[in-house]
């Protein structure tokens, strides 16, 4: 099955990703108000497409719901709009975009 045939379904889903395996690490960083230093938080951890499954695992790393959303707009936007966008035609286009890109 290609991106495109999925319709409007997600290609990730919530899984424990293999660190040992390619993965991509989501981080949310916050400039604090009283220094300029940036506070970085991980978020998610994007593994590599799963065949078996036809989806990208994402594992969260908190238990922050407002920083879940916000991972969640933004793994749906790049993994699932801008694949549409781009007509990926596989996963590993899709995966080749986001580690160039990332």
């Amino acid at each position: 099955m290609t991106i495109a045939e999925m319709d409007d379904r997600s290609i990730w889903y919530e899984a424990t990703v293999d660190s040992n395996d390619e993965y991509f690490v989501l981080y949310h960083h916050k400039r604090t108000e009283e220094s300029n230093n940036k506070k970085s938080t991980a978020v998610a951890k994007l593994g590599y497409w799963q065949w078996q499954e036809e989806l990208f695992p994402v594992e969260f790393l908190t238990n922050d719901q407002t920083l879940m959303s916000e991972a969640t707009n933004q793994l749906d936007f790049y993994l699932n709009q801008l694949s549409n966008e781009r007509k990926d035609n596989n996963f590993s286009d899709t995966w080749r975009y986001q580690r160039y890109h990332c």
